[in-house]
């Protein structure tokens, strides 16, 4: 096990490891579909319902850390590369088709070359996981070789999307539909992310949040003022040969009982399919169910920073301004504040966590890196030091709950604490 990783951060951007606060609700809904084995994933849903998100379940978590990625020539020519490979696979393709005798040979061909290079896409992440766990991969090198995982899957995705406009025989249509499935949780809404920044986008982030079991992995960033995140735990799927299908209802029933405040739609279950895809409606978020196991396996979600996801965590006044901290869950954010409780202002300063500068709160307010419990954020405001250690007894959330309702949440919370 690697030791802890330093935890470092800039204006807008974030990701904690923190433990969940006490005065956040919590409810953990296995995934798992009874079958007496422990379940890879839990549904969490902290701060009072109002988010919730697939976590590995903490019997199993392996490395949890803030990792840095920077510039990296050699990622960023292999992402060229992926590109390339998916205009000479088009082309390839279509030029087989025009001259093929049996069409239907060459499509099903095409489909038995991008199957086999997602199964080998699938076998790449769990190595890549198990290295990393095992501190062989770093940090660097592991969200390059995702991105790179996300880069190939998509041109793979690409090509399946291709043939689904080809005419062909239902099966095969079928089959391209499943390989998108397969390929859409490789793809992610955070490695492409990773991929900018390996390519030396300087309005990329460079911090991401990286939790792993034995065979999942969970990512998250802060972009464009959204906290980005995604979950995939292979272990959740059904093995090939398993059988058994839930009913659109049961699947629908799950995803509603997970995911309270999203309003998702599901896909058409097509023949064939293995899985179930909801996508809530505005495209910024995704679950999908396996129909063996019962398991919420993959999950991509995109939420705008708010503080009403959070909750107050500690505060000091000293001097002539208080230091505010608002808080989430682990892998979520953390909202720091300066203000001057006379005039309301909200006065430039520096912020540091544990001695180092992580921004200012230049902008009214800073978003940053969660810090673990026992940590100390430091504000200077004109010389002047407020500080607040992280893990001390939170606020009451914002939600006005009555004391004796505040008692029950944090009984249930003890018992829920899973970090």
């Amino acid at each position: 096990m690697r030791s802890p990783h330093l935890l470092l951060a800039c204006a807008l951007v974030l990701a904690p490891i923190a433990g969940v606060p006490l005065s956040a609700t919590e409810t953990n809904t296995p995934t798992a579909s009874g079958s007496g084995t422990v379940s890879p994933g839990t549904i969490k849903r902290p701060i009072n319902n109002s988010v919730s998100h697939l976590a590995i379940n903490s019997t199993q978590i392996n490395e949890t850390g803030i990792e840095t990625v920077t510039l990296d020539v050699s990622g960023a020519v292999a992402f060229d590369g992926s590109n390339y490979n998916r205009r000479h696979r088009i082309k390839s393709f279509d030029a087989t088709l025009k001259n093929a005798s049996d069409r239907q040979e060459v499509i099903n061909s095409a489909l038995d070359q991008a199957e086999n290079q997602t199964v080998e896409l699938q076998t790449r992440q769990k190595e890549a996981i198990k290295n990393y766990n095992d501190g062989t991969l770093s940090a660097q090198a592991f969200l390059r070789e995702l991105a790179a995982i996300s880069a190939e899957a998509y041109q793979i995705r690409v090509f399946a999307e291709y043939i689904l406009r080809t005419p062909q025989q239902s099966e095969s249509a079928n089959r391209a539909q499943q390989l998108k499935m397969e390929l859409t949780p490789l793809i992610g809404f955070v490695r492409p992310i990773a991929q900018s920044t390996l390519n030396g986008d300087p309005s990329s982030p460079k911090q991401f949040f990286v939790r792993t079991s034995d065979r999942g992995v969970v990512l998250a960033t802060i972009h464009d003022g959204q906290y980005i995140r995604e979950a995939y735990l292979s272990d959740a799927k059904a093995g090939p040969n398993t059988t058994g299908s839930i009913s659109k209802d049961k699947a629908n029933k799950i995803i509603n009982e997970s995911y309270p405040s999203i309003d998702a739609d599901d896909t058409a279950l097509l023949p064939g399919m293995s899985h179930y895809v909801f996508r809530g409606r505005g495209g910024g978020f995704m679950s999908m169910v396996d129909h063996s196991s019962e398991n919420i396996f993959s999950e991509h979600q995109k939420i705008l920073i708010s503080d009403k996801h959070t909750v107050r965590g500690p505060q000091n006044t000293s001097g002539p301004f208080t230091l505010e901290t608002n808080t989430t869950y682990t892998g979520g954010y953390m909202i720091v504040r300066v203000n001057d409780p006379e005039t309301d202002a909200e006065p430039n300063g520096t912020i540091t966590v544990d001695g180092e500068t992580v921004g200012t709160t230049e902008d009214g307010e800073l978003h940053m890196l969660q810090p673990p419990n026992g940590s100390t954020i430091n504000a200077t405001v004109d010389g002047e030091t407020v500080s607040v250690t992280v893990g001390k007894p939170m606020g009451p959330p914002k939600s006005g709950l009555s004391v004796r309702e505040e008692g029950q949440n944090k009984w249930q919370q003890l018992g829920n604490i899973l970090f």
